[in-house]
């Protein structure tokens, strides 16, 4: 149509990626461009997920993720009918099963692709965006640290960027005046959880723009507090219910003497354009 594009694409070298990081990586799951998201290749086209909107997933702006991009593929499988192909729920957007940062759906901007084959990253530059040889930065790892059997730890004034943390067997342990962006997407699924440990502390903390996974689950964690927590742009997919979770939080078998509860206290917790 004599529009004129620019694509720009790079060889990825992982094995040297893999020296610095001390583990094999051979894919990426997120790309960003001086500091600002970019969406993996999809088949329908929508504004970045994290500009402004009017809407939200019960009115949604058109042209945004809340405006029927559907249902997850990897939630909903190629064979389930009522989500994929023509004879599809028309509430789910009527689209083909489809795989997200594949080549052929790189057709918008600030979209990017990659090619295992041949470990080529292509990206669909958006004006305001453009890539330099020191501003793109590549997700390799769904999980970036991961704590167990210690006790008595704060953690202040951090931003959990493009990255999961596991927290297992700990007690007494604090998150206050933090952030969390860009925790799971798509390809990067391992979502931020504890796993048993007691008296977990959330204080001041936001999470965001978190999609494909939970912001945050607990499984047989006791005693755990959130406070003043706000939960917002997470869950861009409908029905995948997304959402935070605190779950099993006691020990040994109801009804039994020795059954003991960890009840948790969540106050002030906002939860503001999420699916779910």
């Amino acid at each position: 149509n004599g529009t004129s594009i620019s694509i720009y694409k790079t060889v990825i070298d992982f094995d040297n990626i893999s020296k610095e990081i001390m583990t094999p990586v051979d894919n990426i799951s997120q790309v960003f461009v001086n500091g600002r998201y970019m969406i993996p290749a999809m088949p329908m086209n929508f504004k970045n997920p994290t500009d402004p909107t009017t809407g939200n997933p019960n009115n949604p702006e058109p042209g945004t993720v809340w405006a029927k991009i559907g249902r997850s593929p990897f939630s909903y499988p190629a064979s389930d009918t009522t989500t994929w192909g023509p004879d599809a729920d028309p509430r789910f957007g009527n689209h083909d099963w489809y795989m997200p940062a594949k080549l052929e759906h790189l057709d918008y901007p600030e979209e990017w692709a990659f090619d295992p084959s041949n470990k080529t990253l292509y990206l669909y530059a958006s004006d305001n965006y453009t890539p330099t040889s020191n501003n793109v930065r590549v997700r390799v790892r769904d999980r970036f640290m991961s704590i167990a059997h210690a006790h008595n730890i704060e953690f202040k004034n951090i931003h959990f960027f493009a990255g999961s943390i596991r927290m297992r067997s700990n007690q007494f342990w604090t998150i206050e005046d933090s952030k969390f962006s860009f925790s799971t997407d798509m390809l990067a699924r391992q979502y931020n959880s504890s796993y048993y440990g007691t008296n977990a502390t959330f204080r001041n903390v936001i999470f965001e723009f978190i999609n494909e996974g939970y912001p945050w689950g607990s499984q047989r964690t006791m005693y755990s507090t959130f406070e003043n927590v706000l939960f917002r742009y997470n869950d861009w997919f409908m029905g995948s219910a997304r959402y935070a979770n605190a779950d099993r939080n006691y020990r040994g078998v109801r009804m039994n003497p020795e059954f003991k509860r960890g009840d948790n206290i969540w106050r002030y917790v906002t939860y503001e354009n999420s699916y779910t």
